[in-house]
């Protein structure tokens, strides 16, 4: 059984690697840009878990994708996402990604044309990725590619599912379209797909300190 702070640690990392000094001494940092509750522990003792968790081989600092030649980002690693599932339990049906592939805006005076990348486990869940970005950011889908297989889908470093699905949607901002109704509460609980965690945005109960 991990300690509160070790779990905070690994579900802070859990679809993906963060910068050290994020872990350590920024975890508000956390919180604006991945929604992760902040921690009330000092400095070293996030440091002392943080060296216990690359003791037992669940996490490991490596290259920044900023500065390769600095070791300074932190990841799970295949055992450490074990762990993160048997406490977490994430309900895999219900995680998608939207990924930018480009954007082909090149100028501020034109509305901005994006082509991104919806990938889910389904096509449902795909289909409802799509719409909720269309409604929510006030977006409009201007052409779509087939949706293909993904065998495997390749999630994070430690973790790919069997398969999944994933589509191409070209989509423009509209500046002026009329705001979605009852937006906030249609998208409310949309990304919940951890059971357990520290996330606020991703957990359907979050772990308090």
């Amino acid at each position: 059984m991990l300690s509160k702070a070790e779990y905070w640690i690994l579900d802070a990392l859990a679809t993906g690697g963060v910068r050290m000094d994020w872990l350590v001494a920024q975890p508000e940092a956390l919180q604006v840009n991945y929604f992760t509750e902040p921690h009330p522990l000092p400095q070293e003792e996030i440091q002392r878990v943080i060296l216990s968790l690359c003791q037992q081989g669940l996490i490991e600092v490596v290259a920044s994708p900023d500065d390769p030649r600095s070791k300074s980002f932190a990841r799970l690693t295949a055992a450490g996402g074990v762990a993160w599932e048997l406490w977490a339990e994430p309900i895999w049906a219900l995680y998608c990604e939207e990924v930018g592939e480009e954007d082909f805006t090149y100028s501020s005076a034109e509305p901005r044309v994006l082509l991104l990348r919806f990938n889910a486990q389904n096509e449902e869940r795909l289909q409802q990725a799509v719409y909720r970005s269309s409604q929510l950011y006030e977006h409009r889908v201007i052409g779509v590619s087939s949706i293909e297989p993904l065998q495997p889908w390749e999630l994070f470093d430690w973790k790919s599912l069997p398969t999944g699905v994933t589509q191409l949607v070209l989509m423009r901002f509209e500046i002026d379209q009329s705001p979605f109704p009852f937006r906030h509460e249609w998208d409310r609980g949309f990304h919940q797909w951890r059971t357990r965690g520290f996330n606020s945005s991703e957990c359907l109960h979050l772990e308090q300190w």
